[in-house]
């Protein structure tokens, strides 16, 4: 266990990329209304560059699911 800061593990649960992908994977099971308004709340919050940031990851995780084995 890393603590509460990021470490070096691949696999640290307190880094940005965890953080990201966590996100990306609750929003990509919202429906379609319900992710609009948020990626506009995003962008209002954090700016144009986050929220495509964001739709890029719902869109990666949304083919990791897609994907056959």
């Amino acid at each position: 266990m890393c603590g509460y800061l990021p470490c070096d593990k691949q696999d640290c649960t307190h880094s940005e990329a965890h953080r990201a992908a966590c996100e990306a994977r609750t929003v990509m099971r919202w429906p379609r209304a319900q992710r609009q308004e948020y990626y506009g709340r995003v962008t209002k919050a954090r700016g144009e560059p986050a929220c495509r940031r964001l739709t890029a990851d719902v869109s990666a995780e949304y083919r990791k699911t897609t994907e056959e084995p």
